[in-house]
């Protein structure tokens, strides 16, 4: 990081205006503002009508196994 090595005066906003024109930057940000949904949802008719699956890994071993799954009815 930059502001480990070096400091001058308004050092945070000439970084942030070199970020924003760094094209490299631009590319490697991550956008963390979600936009929430503005509606509403239909409950499901019966059960398993309407399931989410996910997985995420590999994580360390338990039981053997690197991944986990999630299911949501």
């Amino acid at each position: 990081m930059v502001s480990d090595r070096f400091v001058w005066p308004e050092m945070h906003k000439d970084l942030k205006a070199w970020t924003r024109v760094c094209l490299s930057c631009r590319r490697s940000k991550v956008n963390r503002h979600n936009n929430a949904f503005n509606g509403t949802f239909l409950g499901p008719d019966a059960r398993f009508n309407h399931i989410h699956l996910d997985m995420a890994g590999p994580l360390p071993l338990s039981n053997g196994c690197p991944y986990l799954l999630t299911c949501v009815d």
